[in-house]
């Protein structure tokens, strides 16, 4: 895709990232077209969509160039370097050049990805429990790791994280967990959800708040319209690095 990251949430005025973690592949499609005008990326996990191969995929990628957003794999990458670079290089063959990752793997590992690979570290998680802050907190070495990594490793370009550990500015951050009414309230299963805030270089990656909803297009929007009216906060106190021309 031509546009930037950077650019597609200047011209389409959103941070918001749709986590589509839809089977169904009417449902997919449907959900992902009322809710394409309003979002900058798409997150998936591949193997949740069997149909997601040949003529299916094709128009997967053909949304996107149509509504102006990138794709990003939800990929979670924690292997060996060669590994990795085979794995990321079928999914450029796809189409698909963004991707997160785990950081544990070492610098070497990560500069393996192909050059074209465009690479999210996962500094930290929403999930309650997680090492990297309850139990065992790894905050501080991750962060201080992540920020080294994107300042050495070309292929990365952002952070997933809760928290602000850009303090220049640099890089993108992905932030799960975001839900319009949280109540600081999470799942079963250990997600905690936080209401979305303004802070710059932040997006917003929300999922069953939207796609299961009764309207996932006016929850959509209403995301969007929150960022409309506070985009001059993000936009002015952002910073992004000579790198951004690649995202």
């Amino acid at each position: 895709m031509s546009d930037t990251l950077l650019q597609i949430i200047r011209q389409k005025e959103t941070i918001l990232v749709l986590s589509l973690d839809v089977t169904n592949k009417q449902q997919f499609f449907t959900i992902l077209k009322e809710c394409a005008p309003y979002i900058c990326a798409l997150k998936l996990h591949f193997e949740l969509y069997p149909f997601l191969k040949g003529n299916t995929l094709k128009k997967l990628i053909e949304y996107s160039k149509k509504y102006n957003f990138i794709i990003i794999e939800d990929r979670k990458f924690a292997d060996i370097g060669n590994t990795q670079y085979l794995q990321a290089t079928e999914f450029i063959k796809k189409g698909i050049s963004y991707f997160t990752s785990h950081l544990f793997t070492g610098k070497e590992a990560l500069r393996a990805f192909p050059e074209q690979a465009n690479i999210f570290l996962i500094s930290d998680m929403s999930c309650k429990n997680a090492f990297f802050s309850d139990s065992i907190d790894l905050r501080t070495i991750f962060h201080e790791k992540s920020k080294d990594y994107y300042n050495t490793i070309p292929q990365i370009i952002g952070f997933v994280s809760q928290y602000d550990i850009n303090k220049d500015n640099n890089g993108i951050i992905l932030r799960p967990g975001i839900k319009l009414q949280s109540n600081n309230y999470g799942d079963t299963m250990g997600q905690q959800y936080k209401n979305p805030k303004i802070t710059p270089n932040v997006c917003w990656v929300v999922g069953r708040d939207i796609y299961q909803s009764d309207n996932p297009k006016d929850i959509a929007k209403q995301y969007q319209n929150i960022f409309k009216k506070n985009k001059n906060i993000w936009l002015k106190q952002s910073n992004f690095s000579a790198r951004t021309s690649i995202l």
